[in-house]
């Protein structure tokens, strides 16, 4: 199920902590800030790294489509949660998966 509710609060905390008790956080790439050419923007970034869910961050769409999911880890210990949920996505798109560690 797809829910879409208005949030209050600084934009990237409220997208993030919206995400609580969700199975998933859509979110797009990038805003209309003065640095648009960066792959992730403010909002997204933080979402990413402070929301309780998965985060898929959807760029803008393309004529092409790249058939990768890409996911990004930082823990090698503790990163079977996220490439599980790449896999499995990608698995449902018939795409391949990227992984990057960071």
């Amino acid at each position: 199920m797809i829910v879409a509710d208005p949030v209050d609060g600084p934009p990237a905390q409220a997208v993030a902590e919206s995400g609580s008790g969700a199975s998933m956080l859509v979110v797009g790439s990038r805003g209309a800030g003065a640095f648009t050419a960066l792959l992730l923007g403010s909002v997204s970034r933080y979402a990413a790294a402070h929301a309780a869910c998965p985060v898929v961050v959807v760029r803008d769409l393309s004529p092409i489509t790249s058939g990768l999911v890409g996911v990004g880890v930082a823990d090698l210990e503790d990163c079977a949660g996220p490439l599980t949920f790449a896999f499995e996505e990608a698995s449902l798109r018939t795409a391949a998966v990227l992984a990057i560690q960071a």
